[in-house]
């Protein structure tokens, strides 16, 4: 092997141990447990398949399996579709693109704490913005039927402008 591949691969050393340390390594882990019951106190027992049996016989957990299903296909479609239309929006040439970019970056910058306390305020069903707006009282957060519309809402908000990136 030549020196100038050895160095390469030298460089690559410690982002592969990071990566193997903290994503495979607990991936692998946590399958390794689901084979187990684990109730702290005693010792582990393996139940084989017992607690994926258990899991898909449940009705709320196939239910947080669709809506999950559901959040991430509306949420990443509509991101990526605006992110890419905005990034072509803002690359063309202009004396305020600098100021559109930076104005279309920060919402990334916001923590995901501030980003529900922001749409709290405006999908909240007393005195909520949107709710202020229309004149009638939507229950944008407390009903299945909106709720998810309403969180797939906040998180194009704020990931929009990762794929504008």
């Amino acid at each position: 092997m030549q020196p100038r591949r050895r160095i390469k691969l030298l460089f690559l050393l410690p982002a592969t141990a990071w990566v193997l340390a903290w994503t495979v390594f607990p991936f692998f882990y946590g399958l390794y447990l689901s084979f187990f019951h684990i109730d702290f106190g005693s010792e582990d027992r393996f139940i084989g398949l017992g607690n994926y049996y258990r899991f898909f016989s449940d009705d709320n957990a196939l239910n947080a399996v669709e809506v999950t299903f559901l959040f991430v296909i509306g949420s990443v479609t509509i991101q990526v579709i605006m992110g890419l239309l905005l990034a072509l929006m803002a690359n063309r040439p202009s004396s305020s693109r600098g100021f559109v970019r930076t104005l279309l970056i920060l919402p990334l910058f916001a923590t995901p704490v501030a980003v529900g306390f922001l749409f709290f305020t405006i999908f909240y069903e007393e005195g909520g913005l949107i709710n202020g707006i229309l004149g009638i009282k939507i229950p944008w957060l407390s009903s299945p039927t909106y709720a998810l519309s309403a969180v797939i809402i906040a998180d194009t908000w704020q990931w929009t402008s990762f794929c504008f990136l």
